[in-house]
């Protein structure tokens, strides 16, 4: 009689175990891409201030630096506790837009709110 070698005992129960078994390949599943919800910002409320702005600063303009630049005259900024003048500088006009409606100040119910400067 001959004797089986331990592995050759493990391998013949794997096998024996493995009958009646079926092996299944599955097809990976096809990567599902969700978009993020897009997401509001509001902007923060106004700070309404009971003190009215000082004039303006009359600034002296620098020279040009080049063709395409347009300058963005400055502004008093409320720092909390009083107002801070903003010097004006140069910027290059965006394309697609012809003229700066300048930062300024305008006077609501309740105090002054300030209103940001843009490109229209």
């Amino acid at each position: 009689m001959k004797r089986l070698h331990s592995s050759g005992l493990i391998g013949l129960f794997l096998a024996g175990g493995l009958v009646g078994c079926e092996a299944r390949v599955y097809a990976p599943r096809p990567a599902v891409v969700v978009e993020p919800a897009p997401v509001y910002v509001a902007p923060a409320p106004a700070a309404v201030v009971t003190v009215a702005p000082p004039q303006p600063v009359l600034e002296v303009i620098p020279p040009l630096p080049g063709p395409g630049y347009i300058w963005i005259g400055g502004y008093h900024r409320w720092d909390g506790r009083g107002y801070v003048w903003v010097g004006g500088h140069y910027e290059i006009l965006p394309r697609g837009h012809h003229r700066w409606i300048a930062h300024h100040w305008e006077q609501g119910p309740h105090g002054w709110v300030f209103i940001e400067g843009r490109w229209d």
